[in-house]
């Protein structure tokens, strides 16, 4: 899975378009809150903001690191590169005779999308770090300083909890006695 993590996560993004397109696409012609835009090309829209904001995910590379160790750097780049996106989608828009879609409907795909990509992302790194901890076939070694009273202590703390603590495999002090 992890050679195909980049793809994976590009098609799991697109599902989120997707779905985020679809849900308020039905919202707004079901229930008629606000004109949609120009109705008369909506894909055209919907294919426009979507390559657009790809675009720049790709010029920002959020697909290289964002998967297993992301940190908020990396998080807070994912959202410039939905807004540099979105904002790309509008100026584009309105510089051609495309016509523009209603900004709420598009402020709603936005929200919905940027919170769908963040949602996976959180997810797979709880995922990933349940299962890294669960897996562990081997303890963590601990080498304890000292063989008084401390070490004692610490040897019966790391014993109760090993997966926690790790296991003790050696304690070393200076004292020639304790040796």
């Amino acid at each position: 899975m992890s050679r195909f993590r980049k793809e994976i996560l590009f098609l799991c993004d697109a599902l989120i378009f997707a779905a985020s397109v679809a849900f308020f696409l039905l919202v707004y012609s079901h229930f008629d809150y606000a004109e949609v835009g120009t109705t008369g090309n909506v894909g055209g829209h919907i294919a426009l903001l979507y390559l657009s904001t790809v675009f720049f995910q790709l010029v920002f590379k959020t697909y290289d690191s964002l998967w297993r160790y992301a940190e908020s750097r990396e998080y807070l780049s994912l959202l410039a590169a939905a807004l540099c996106g979105f904002a790309a989608y509008e100026v584009i828009a309105r510089v051609s005779s495309m016509g523009t879609m209603s900004f709420v409907l598009l402020l709603g795909i936005a929200c919905a999308w940027v919170l769908g990509m963040l949602t996976v992302r959180f997810l797979y790194r709880g995922y990933r770090t349940r299962m890294l901890r669960r897996d562990r076939s081997s303890l963590v070694p601990v080498a304890i300083l000292g063989a008084g009273e401390a070490g004692a202590y610490a040897v019966n703390v790391c014993n109760k909890n090993p997966r926690k603590m790790g296991k003790p495999v050696i304690l070393v002090d200076d004292a020639k006695n304790k040796q």
